[in-house]
């Protein structure tokens, strides 16, 4: 009974507040007296020390009733409801406002757009194992190079498997390695810690031609179906070619081939045979060959893909490229590439990169013709060698200043430098003043004689130069990703004569812009005091020399022959509204200061 008694006090407890039977006293006064009795003696057993502590009673919460009497007043109920309106008309009012801020945003730039690109030569970049050639793992093992000159997407000439009588642009197989630059081991390797490190790999590609040792032409030779007309060949003798068309190195476009006894047709070597591009298996084939390109492909030689129609192939006496050069299809090859690289580029920061050679110089149009349409993307850049072919006898300072502000560029490894050699293209990199350079420990030498000059030019020393060639790209490349008007505003001729070349860089909302002078000719002084959107005083931000002066008048701009100068200055007038004929931009954009973000204008 005495347990009994207990259950129904706890019942009591727990329901304190609520009438309960339970909770009347006992008639029975001897059992209740018992029952204190043995509740104290309970008590004092699992209580030991009760007189050192107060007991609180457990509290079992507002009953219902209570609750819905006060919650219902309004005193309570208004606010909470304020409340909850207050919330959900942030929530829609932040929606709203993401919504606008993405709709009025500009596109994001790629992962190519954010820094210029960097091309390796891999047989002089760095060897890993001592046998005096460039490697994969020796690319691996300098990758904080390209972090410290804030590099993003890095290009590498070709390492494919191959003969080597082109240096690599005679491909026997696309989907294997050259054992001088290692293995596919090494090349997955390389390619995980660039992705760590956040850069991006372009590999190049030869589509319009292939090794005489690769496996499609050995076939092609024997009359192999379906290989038979992978390559162009053509009826003739071994002493007469069909005619005398001659290839980019100058000697015949025909080779007579003693197995066929035909002659096949090459704009390059002999050993580098042109691909049939009217025969569809040959573009597919070389379609899979394109997606093997990782991050991006740089594509090499383009402007020869469609060669000679059979019914050209004459005996009248040509010496242009009229039926081997910039040949109709050529543009649908393309977009037909740029449909398959989409089709690998769905997962975000995944975008497959296209860039091409392209020759067409003396037409602008044509160039243009590279990106493609407003309905139909092509390539993403056509790259311009004839800046390079201009260029070539001016300071690579200059040079420096006039891409890296501009627009997408590229560089190369031996230009950080500026290796002064007879093959500076090819000669190995410089890295320090030890043996070979840095660049090898091979005791037998590397493959091509270290530059004379290495103990006072290389990496080591120019990046404690802060006026080194090393350290102006740096500073350059940096610039670049830090300010908007360099990367997103506008770019507009301002001045140019026989020695001087001088443009401006501004964004709409941003009071800074950049004034970038060039000279390409003789010391002088350059007057800009007609350009009336300029303010007067000029900073000095970056000069290509050492100069002591930190700021100029814009009516007095001495400059020395290669220097380039890059001046700031802050202004709310803009130079573009007026000047709408000598100003471009990709896509229009402005500054928004109280937000710190970039909106369509």
């Amino acid at each position: 009974m005495s347990s009994t008694k207990i259950t129904n006090i706890d019942a009591v407890e727990l329901q304190e507040g609520i009438q309960n039977a339970a909770f009347h006293e006992d008639d029975d006064t001897s059992d209740a007296s018992s029952f204190r009795e043995q509740l104290a003696t309970s008590m004092s057993v699992t209580r030991p020390e009760e007189n050192e502590y107060t007991q609180i009673k457990p509290y079992a919460g507002m009953p219902k009733e209570v609750l819905m009497l006060y919650s219902s007043k309004a005193c309570y109920r208004i606010p909470r409801e304020i409340i909850f309106w207050l919330i959900v008309a942030c929530t829609l009012a932040l929606i709203a406002m993401t919504v606008t801020i993405v709709a009025l945003s500009p596109r994001c730039m790629s992962w190519w757009q954010l820094s210029p690109v960097y091309q390796v030569y891999p047989r002089s970049f760095k060897d890993s194992n001592a046998d005096g050639v460039g490697d994969l793992k020796g690319i691996e093992e300098k990758l904080s190079h390209f972090e410290y000159l804030n590099i993003k997407a890095v290009w590498i000439s070709p390492f494919y498997k191959s003969p080597m009588r082109d240096f690599g642009y005679d491909v026997e197989d696309f989907r294997q390695i050259d054992p001088i630059f290692g293995t596919m081991e090494d090349f997955d390797d390389l390619l995980a810690s660039m992705h760590d490190k956040g850069l991006k790999l372009i590999m190049d590609y030869i589509p319009n031609h292939t090794s005489d040792k690769h496996i499609w032409f050995q076939l092609s030779q024997n009359g192999t179906e379906p290989y038979k007309d992978y390559y162009i060949w053509v009826n003739c003798t071994r002493d007469k070619p069909p005619n005398n068309w001659v290839s980019v190195f100058g000697n015949s476009t025909w080779e007579y081939d003693e197995v066929r006894q035909q002659c096949y047709f090459h704009q390059f070597l002999k050993e580098q045979p042109d691909l049939n591009y009217r025969n569809p298996r040959v573009i597919e084939e070389m379609t899979v060959s394109l997606q093997t390109t990782v991050d991006g492909s740089h594509c090499s030689s383009l402007d020869f893909l469609f060669g000679v129609l059979q019914s050209t192939v004459d005996t009248e006496f040509e010496l242009y490229h009229d039926y081997t050069f910039t040949q109709q299809g050529l543009h649908e090859i393309l977009t037909n590439w740029r449909i398959e690289l989409d089709d690998y580029s769905r997962e975000p920061g995944r975008y497959r990169f296209m860039v091409i050679e392209c020759y067409d110089y003396e037409e602008i149009d044509k160039t243009m013709r590279y990106y493609g349409t407003s309905y139909v993307n092509e390539s993403d850049f056509p790259f311009n060698f004839y800046l390079l072919f201009c260029l070539h006898n001016i300071c690579v300072y200059c040079v420096y200043l006039c891409i890296y502000i501009n627009t997408h560029t590229y560089s190369k490894y031996f230009e950080n430098i500026y290796i002064n050699s007879r093959d500076p293209q090819r000669t190995p990199m410089q890295w320090d003043d030890k043996l070979n350079a840095g660049f090898s420990d091979s005791e037998n030498g590397t493959w091509l004689d270290i530059a004379p000059d290495y103990s006072t030019v290389n990496v080591e020393l120019q990046q404690a130069d802060t006026h080194s060639t090393i350290s102006q790209y740096r500073a350059l490349s940096l610039l670049r990703g830090a300010e908007l008007a360099l990367s997103r505003g506008w770019f507009c001729f301002v001045w140019s004569d026989v020695n001087v070349f001088a443009y401006l860089r501004e964004l709409d909302g941003l009071n800074k812009a950049f004034l970038v002078v060039l000279n390409f000719g003789k010391d002088t002084t350059t007057d800009l005091s007609s350009v009336t959107e300029l303010p007067d005083t000029l900073t000095v931000h970056l000069s290509t020399v050492p100069i002591s002066q930190k700021t100029f008048s814009k009516s007095r701009i001495p400059t020395s022959q290669g220097q380039g100068l890059l001046l700031e200055y802050s202004t709310n007038q803009r130079f573009h509204p007026n000047h709408a004929s000598e100003c471009y931009v990709s896509e229009k954009a402005c500054y928004l200061p109280a937000l710190d973000i970039l909106y369509k204008c």
